[in-house]
């Protein structure tokens, strides 16, 4: 395997590769590096402003809020979006 990266890392960096970056609903493939040293596999992605769906869920919770119906149903239309997306690209 490339610089002991694993079989899946390698897939999935194949997977994001492919991706593209033409979809506001799936986050962009930057590049990748590999600390060889630490024979780790570093993935770069495109930078999330607003930051990641499972933190601002947990932030969310510790802060005893729910989450807007109108939220909810925003965050599943984009999600929907990305896997169609991505389905039309049979990833």
């Amino acid at each position: 395997s490339e610089f002991g990266a694993s079989r899946s890392s390698q897939h999935e960096v194949r997977m994001l590769e492919q991706a593209g970056s033409d979809c506001r609903y799936v986050i962009s493939y930057e590049g990748k590096f590999i600390d060889r040293e630490r024979r780790t596999l570093f993935i770069v992605l495109e930078y999330a402003e607003g930051g990641d769906l499972s933190s601002y869920i947990k932030e969310r919770r510790s802060r005893q809020e729910h989450l807007a119906e109108a939220d909810i149903w925003r965050f599943f239309l984009c999600l929907s979006k990305g896997v169609e997306y991505l389905h039309h690209r049979r990833m």
